[in-house]
């Protein structure tokens, strides 16, 4: 829902040219400005994925893999990862 920064000319496309591990979901019924009223529904996810990346935390890690919390979670849809 996304009108600035639409999936197919600039989401897709960048999580299929990364080289390294990436994760991409779409929230449910969140268009450009969610970061300002639904935080809450994707800033743990960030928080993790800084953890898992940055700080090499095995558990944050397993959150974004196939099974994890995040494909598991029904706000989210079309999680898909990659090199984890």
């Amino acid at each position: 829902m996304d009108i600035n920064v639409p999936l197919i000319l600039y989401v897709k496309p960048s999580y299929k040219a990364s080289n390294g591990p990436a994760v991409y979901g779409t929230l449910r019924a969140c268009g450009h400005f969610a970061v300002w009223y639904s935080s809450s529904r994707y800033i743990g996810y960030s928080v993790a994925w800084f953890d898992a990346t940055l700080k090499g935390d095995k558990s944050s890690l397993e959150i974004f893999k196939d099974g994890g919390d995040l494909s598991n979670d029904k706000t989210w849809t079309s999680v898909v990862n990659k090199g984890l």
